[in-house]
């Protein structure tokens, strides 16, 4: 698992014969922060999996840029970001580029971008693309949203007794987890990304 930790990042990335990349991209920290990312799929039945968690506070701007270029044929790609905002001013942009190009046969990929928005003054850009430049793909696809709580999850937890605020969190942090379980991190980089998070999820009010 490749990684890029709370700082600002360009990399590319040539995927050879049968090569398997996982990269996990985490934006927690306070500050501005743009990472632009480009794969290759150069090799026959090459795959990449890649995550993304931010959150950003008040006045903060985060930029997510995903290009991921299937050149070979049988080669898969999933793509998988969340995003939080919270705080005027809190903006966020995620582009995501799926190119299939015309010897890419049997492709699979499959594109997501979700953002929930915590408080009144954020916003949260979401732009997926897909260019398919062959017939023959077993899946192209992609899918975004941007929304608020979810009100049934939120009063379900409060009619058990909950607390507004604690439920806030909850429902913050079970949005955020199955990026996390699914990285397939090790208990201690677990560990440190719930701290960071459970940082920015005290801000919720």
């Amino acid at each position: 698992m490749d990684k890029i930790l709370n700082q600002s990042a360009k990399k590319h990335y040539v995927l050879g014969e049968n090569q398997v990349l996982d990269l996990l991209v985490v934006q927690m920290h306070d500050a501005d922060c743009e990472v632009d990312i480009k794969v290759d799929l150069e090799g026959i039945g090459s795959n990449v999996n890649i995550f993304g968690i931010y959150f950003a506070s008040a006045g903060q701007i985060i930029q997510n840029r995903v290009v991921v270029n299937h050149i070979a044929p049988k080669c898969t790609s999933s793509i998988l970001y969340k995003g939080a905002l919270l705080g005027s001013g809190a903006k966020t942009s995620w582009d995501g580029f799926v190119n299939i190009g015309e010897n890419a046969v049997n492709t699979d990929t499959y594109e997501t971008n979700r953002n929930l928005l915590l408080s009144e003054g954020a916003s949260a850009v979401s732009v997926p693309n897909l260019e398919i430049l062959t017939g023959d793909i077993v899946r192209a696809g992609h899918a975004s949203a941007t929304g608020r709580f979810d009100d049934q999850q939120l009063f379900y937890l409060m009619s058990r007794g909950i607390d507004a605020k604690t439920a806030q969190k909850l429902i913050v942090r079970g949005f955020f987890e199955e990026i996390i379980q699914n990285a397939e991190l090790d208990d201690l980089e677990q560990t440190e990304i719930f701290k960071q998070l459970e940082r920015k999820i005290d801000e919720v009010r």
